[in-house]
């Protein structure tokens, strides 16, 4: 991936906020490097990437976050499975193009 320029402080700042338990939204038009910042994030941090760009329903969140954890998810309540391993993660789990399954990975 080319080098983000001038996104440096950006990234710094995001990069502070990841502490344990944090929530960090990235928001904006399409376009505007809000995947190459993620990206760029992960360069810093172990973490994982999570392109949610093909789900259409609840079920491929899911697989796509247990694909990208490695975790074996149970039929019944994979949300809350997911939910507890990803909170208990040491990792970053940046997911990417959520907006059209939004209700799920809220």
């Amino acid at each position: 991936m080319p080098p983000l320029l001038g996104r440096d402080p950006l990234i710094e700042r995001i990069d502070h906020q990841l502490v344990p338990e944090a929530r960090v939204v990235l928001v904006g038009p399409g376009g505007i490097g809000k995947t190459s910042i993620a990206h760029a994030l992960l360069d810093r941090r172990p973490g994982v990437f999570v392109d949610l760009t093909a789900a259409s329903e609840a079920a491929h969140v899911w697989q796509a976050l247990s694909d990208a954890l490695g975790a074996a998810v149970p039929g019944d309540e994979p949300s809350a499975v997911l939910a507890r391993r990803v909170a208990t993660t040491d990792r970053v789990v940046v997911i990417d193009s959520a907006e059209q399954v939004l209700a799920a990975v809220e």
